[in-house]
């Protein structure tokens, strides 16, 4: 099966070698979406997920997708405890 190595530098640029998403058939996986150069960057939690998840909607759109269309979401962060206040 082909795979379509894509980027979206408008959207969500990329700051070392690698694709934001990969689509293959009718499958689309994105990965390694984040706040990065942004204001939301080092912003608190809620900044850096609404910036993340508009970047993964912006991406979806792009791909004539949208977010109902997404079947899983997973999500690191680096402190737990940060969050725990939301």
């Amino acid at each position: 099966m082909y795979k379509e190595y894509k980027q979206y530098p408008d959207i969500a640029p990329v700051s070392s070698h690698y694709s934001r998403a990969v689509r293959v058939g009718n499958m689309l996986f994105i990965a390694g979406c984040t706040a990065n150069d942004n204001p939301a960057e080092n912003g608190d939690f809620p900044s850096q997920l609404r910036e993340t998840l508009e970047r993964i909607k912006s991406i979806m759109e792009a791909e004539g997708q949208t977010l109902d269309d997404v079947v899983k979401l997973t999500t690191f962060v680096v402190d737990i405890e940060a969050i725990a206040v939301y």
